[in-house]
């Protein structure tokens, strides 16, 4: 069936309206925030520069984090389905949230190359909080009377604004 752009945009602007998906683009950003920094931009140079890591070790490293960050991300979906309360999946992407946090502040501000790994798998492990997050997402869309797909993608543009390098 077909939609007319007056009633997509009274859709977005419904979306827009549920404090939810504010506070679900937010989390999420912040959630991303910390992986996209250390795995995407700063991570290499962070363990080469910083923990004195040899050029392979640290793209060694920089890819077998992704191990971890892989069985976070199915393990993170799959915990929220045996945790049935919002309030109990609040509380698991806040602790991974923080998981991811002390990863960094290890990675930024120790040098022993034992902490550097650590900060790693701790920031990997905090990706299962954005996959806890995007399955409380799905289940969730059809109280907050907007499209699921409308709502999704604005919760995705508010973590991408989020995320955006500041100048």
């Amino acid at each position: 069936h077909s939609c007319s752009w007056p009633m997509i945009l009274a859709q977005l602007l419904l979306a827009a309206s549920q404090p939810t998906v504010w506070l679900w683009g937010l989390v999420g950003g912040g959630l991303d925030a910390q992986s996209n920094t250390l795995f995407g931009l700063l991570g290499y140079t962070l363990l080469k520069d910083t923990h004195g890591f040899s050029p392979e070790r640290a793209a060694l490293a920089m890819s077998l984090v992704a191990i971890p960050m892989g069985i976070s991300s199915f393990g993170g979906s799959a915990v929220c389905s045996w945790l049935r309360s919002t309030h109990e999946r609040c509380w698991l992407v806040i602790a991974l949230a923080l998981c991811g946090l002390c990863g960094l502040l290890l990675l930024t501000l120790t040098r022993a190359i034992i902490l550097a790994w650590a900060g790693l798998l701790l920031v990997a492990v905090s990706i299962g909080g954005e996959g806890t997050l995007w399955a409380m997402i799905a289940e969730q869309t059809s109280s907050l009377r907007a499209g699921g797909g409308l709502i999704s993608g604005l919760v995705n543009t508010l973590i991408a604004g989020v995320r955006l390098p500041r100048r």
